[in-house]
């Protein structure tokens, strides 16, 4: 998704919360019927902390007008933090500062703005680094890397304690990451067009050093 507030669970969030409001904007009380646009205004924000994943009581229903007037009218240049990635697969998404087609989206947040999905160079801008630029190199050297071995229909490599295989299925790829140590083994559930897109995602769940926790989730240990 090059928007969160498209994604699937936001738009059941915040219809939740419009029929908790009584389909009303608890500013002015004016409904759809009156013409005008509801949304969900978050009280707050945190870091890390997706749209849909904040509690009821931290959010309420607003319409387009009145939240506009809870926000600044300028979307902040400074002070935004760097909250995850995705791989879209292709241009299908947006930047959601300058609005330029993106196939990769960096997911920003705020202490004072909802967060934001952007591309390479506006993620760099508005985090005043060059986490945007700096992981766009890395992942590509990830995928370029000649660590990277083939046996048979499989491709893999080796990272610290795993062994990261992307697994070709007619036409699609599957991933499975195994415990050297154990030789404990979990197979992802999502397939990727090619084994380029299956090594991104790889180097998205390592860089986010989720690896352990899944292993930890589903064995008690990693």
């Amino acid at each position: 998704m090059g928007n969160l507030y498209k994604h699937p669970e936001w738009i059941k969030f915040r219809d939740h919360i419009i029929d908790l409001d009584d389909g009303q904007c608890v500013r002015c009380g004016k409904q759809q019927s009156d013409g005008v646009i509801l949304q969900v205004h978050h009280t707050y924000y945190e870091s890390h902390r997706l749209p849909w994943e904040y509690p009821h009581e931290a959010c309420e229903t607003l319409c387009k007008r009145c939240h506009a007037a809870e926000h600044d009218i300028t979307l902040p240049v400074h002070g935004w933090g760097f909250m995850g990635y995705e791989d879209l697969g292709d241009l299908s998404g947006y930047c959601e500062f300058c609005e330029t087609q993106i196939r990769h989206v960096y997911y920003l947040h705020h202490q004072k703005w909802a967060p934001i999905g952007v591309g390479t160079d506006c993620c760099d801008r508005l985090t005043g680094n060059k986490k945007g630029s700096s992981f766009t190199r890395r992942r590509k050297n990830f995928c370029k890397s000649p660590r990277w071995k083939s046996d048979g229909n499989i491709e893999y490599i080796r990272k610290g304690k795993y062994k990261i295989e992307i697994i070709s299925v007619g036409d699609k790829y599957e991933i499975s990451v195994i415990s050297l140590k154990c030789e404990d083994r979990i197979s992802g559930k999502d397939t990727y067009p090619t084994s380029n897109h299956a090594k991104s995602r790889i180097f998205q769940i390592m860089d986010e050093k989720k690896i352990d926790a899944l292993f930890m989730k589903h064995f008690g240990r990693c």
